[in-house]
């Protein structure tokens, strides 16, 4: 399947993967919860410790 046939939420959530892959040192995210379910968002604002 292509990700331009995926939902808004899914390929919100498709580049938060692709982008968290890399193992970034910071990730600068405008609206971070458009589009994505109430569990995915907790999942991605839940605090992380190195």
């Amino acid at each position: 399947m292509k990700a331009g046939a995926l939902s808004g939420g899914e390929q919100q959530m498709l580049s938060l993967a692709r982008t968290l892959t890399g193992d970034p040192l910071l990730v600068l995210i405008d609206e971070p919860g458009e589009g994505l379910a109430p569990q995915v968002l907790a999942q991605v604002a839940a605090p992380r410790c190195c």
